[in-house]
């Protein structure tokens, strides 16, 4: 990213809390544009609440994010079909097929890619003719992850996409979004615990912990950080998150 450019997500001072609950304090992320952000944490640290808050499901105040240069609680229109949204356990109109949730979808984004639609749909082998609640969960991800691929976003929010599928539809899940990305264009902030999608996906990555982002970096960058602290010529990326997550002696004998 050159120093100029406009983050895909800026986010500064960002609290969330549920009754007594803060579960983000004062959180601080900034994504570059055309990244593949992976933003790393146990499950409870916040990753589900802070996707929710960016893509507006979750009030943003107190705090200040931008999406795409543009302020979240004002976001216009033609801003908000530029930001896809990929959420495990994600609701789909469950009662139409993916050709009738398609002829839908369409005339609702003015940059809805038909070639592309029709690419994903054919590498991922979903079934246009049956009732998306007849799919399977690894299906209905597949479907969740087309539809929001297909108006070709500026901006593509994860939240734990992968969970609980079998390995066959993650390679497709994983293929697609590499195809996707590999045009350019396209920014992604993943939020996961699941060390083998970032080394496959990732260049950039941050820890969330104690409702803040820490360590946010690009990947390579952050290898050759712990590297150098622990005098290893190469860093796994299991050694790479318990060394940042505070375990230093776990993470020298992880690489």
């Amino acid at each position: 990213m050159t120093p100029d450019a406009t983050p895909a997500v800026e986010v500064r001072g960002l609290t969330v809390r549920f009754w007594r609950t803060r579960v983000l304090d004062q959180l601080a992320l900034t994504v570059p544009t055309g990244a593949l952000y992976a933003l790393l944490g146990p499950n409870g640290t916040g990753k589900t609440t802070l996707l929710r808050a960016l893509a507006g499901i979750y009030p943003v105040a107190p705090g200040v994010v931008s999406l795409l240069g543009h302020d979240r609680a004002s976001l216009p229109l033609a801003v908000q079909q530029r930001v896809g949204y990929v959420a495990e356990g994600q609701q789909l109109p469950g009662d139409c097929t993916v050709r009738q949730l398609e002829r839908y979808l369409a005339p609702l984004y003015p940059a809805w890619d038909a070639a592309r639609s029709g690419q994903l749909l054919e590498r991922f082998s979903v079934p246009l003719t049956r009732r998306i609640s007849a799919l399977s969960r690894g299906q209905r991800m597949l479907v969740a992850l087309w539809a929001a691929l297909a108006p070709r976003p500026a901006l593509l929010l994860m939240d734990e996409p992968f969970t609980g599928i079998d390995v066959a539809v993650k390679d497709r899940l994983v293929e697609g979004l590499l195809e996707v990305m590999a045009d350019g264009g396209m920014s992604v902030l993943l939020c996961t615990h699941d060390l083998a999608e970032v080394e496959m996906l990732a260049d950039w990555m941050g820890i969330l912990r104690d409702g803040r982002v820490a360590h946010s970096a690009p990947l390579e960058q952050l290898r050759a950080r712990v590297a150098a602290q622990t005098g290893r010529e190469a860093v796994t990326l299991k050694a790479l998150y318990l060394a940042l997550t505070g375990d230093a002696a776990v993470g020298r004998e992880a690489a």
